[in-house]
């Protein structure tokens, strides 16, 4: 089982991913769009950790890594841009 558990972890990012994309065609995914997203990111990396070391493990956290410096980079760059209170 640990062996898939990298490629599992792969699949609930893009899971959670394509939920952000889905918010547009589907109104569940528009109401409960945080929580969906939250919970998979944490699984994802509960599973990355869990897995064997091997390429689906990298890619898992590469992608994670990606995800978290994309939401700290907006939050970054809307206080430094954000004009009103």
């Amino acid at each position: 089982m640990k062996t898939y558990t990298g490629f599992l972890s792969v699949l609930v990012i893009l899971f959670g991913v394509s939920s952000l994309f889905l918010t547009m065609y589907v109104d569940f995914f528009a109401d409960h769009m945080f929580l969906i997203v939250a919970i998979s990111y944490i699984v994802a990396l509960f599973l990355a950790l869990v897995s064997e070391k091997g390429m689906w493990k990298k890619t898992a956290f590469v992608l994670l890594l990606i995800i978290a410096l994309l939401v700290i980079g907006f939050y970054v760059v809307m206080a430094l841009l954000w004009n009103q209170p």
